[in-house]
């Protein structure tokens, strides 16, 4: 890693075979990122397995060829039930999607993942990929326009537009395919629910405690959200949302060590199920 200065200001190159620039505090503050309370129950939420492909796209006989390659992977309740993906599983497969309409082989996306994979291993976390995680909530909370860049020997980053921008002016890129993360998650979770189109980085100074009520937010989950202040910080954040009523009490009780849970039934049915969370940031 060598550092360099653009007007005035450091930097450091970073890549695995290609040269980009990041500003060279980056290292020290994802890590500090990965490791706030905020970030690991946004981190949490988006790997929890429970939810199910709609996409008309995502065929199981195509799943099950990329399984065959360890592109993607999935839980089951049992052998022949219902396959589980999480969010980013889900981000995943939307963003190999994308990578097949510009004809790009599965060798070349099993490159890819191994370089998303590699690009940054932070202890203690769950996660399949941390840098994808990472600019996922900064494009979701925050709005930071981000790239996925791939070379073309099969290497790939992460980029914001401001990365972007000045490790292409400062240096010949090598031929390389540029895929907003942005616009993945719009028209493939938000749609037109949640109003995902970037804004300038300069803006972007959120605490982790805003970052996550953000999250909140823009997710839809809940249907109301409270927010309690203390010194004019964030000191309590609680959401009301409704869960589906196929959904086991006991599962529910293990996801949340602050709840209450309401449950209406009729005729014997289970009708509604409530709960209240309380995050404290």
């Amino acid at each position: 890693m060598k550092e360099i200065k653009i007007n005035s200001k450091k930097y450091v190159f970073i890549g695995i075979t290609q040269s980009v620039i990041r500003k060279n505090n980056f290292d020290e503050y994802i890590n500090k990122y990965f490791q706030s309370d905020a970030f690991k129950k946004i981190s949490l939420s988006l790997n929890t397995r429970y939810r199910r492909i709609k996409d008309s796209r995502i065929s199981y006989r195509l799943i099950n060829h990329w399984a065959k390659y360890n592109l993607i992977t999935a839980e089951r309740d049992t052998e022949k039930g219902w396959r589980k993906y999480s969010f980013m599983d889900l981000l995943w497969l939307n963003i190999m999607l994308r990578l097949r309409l510009f004809n790009i082989s599965l060798d070349t996306m099993v490159k890819i993942k191994e370089s998303l994979y590699s690009a940054f291993r932070p202890k203690e976390t769950a996660s399949q990929f941390p840098i994808l995680d990472y600019h996922t909530i900064m494009a979701i909370t925050k709005r930071v326009p981000v790239y996925l860049i791939i070379f073309d020997d099969g290497t790939a980053e992460f980029l914001t537009q401001s990365e972007y921008d000045i490790s292409a002016s400062n240096f010949h890129f090598a031929d390389h395919i540029k895929i907003s993360l942005n616009r993945i998650l719009q028209m493939s979770f938000f749609k037109s629910k949640v109003d995902l189109e970037p804004i300038p980085e300069s803006i972007h100074d959120l605490s982790h405690e805003e970052t996550e009520l953000l999250f909140m937010l823009r997710m839809g989950k809940y249907e109301s959200i409270k927010v309690k202040l203390e010194d004019g910080k964030i000191e309590l954040l609680e959401g009301v949302e409704m869960l589906k009523n196929d959904k086991r009490i006991i599962d529910i009780l293990h996801e949340n060590n602050y709840q209450n849970i309401e449950i209406k039934q009729k005729d014997g049915n289970v009708v509604l199920i409530k709960r209240t969370v309380q995050i404290k940031p």
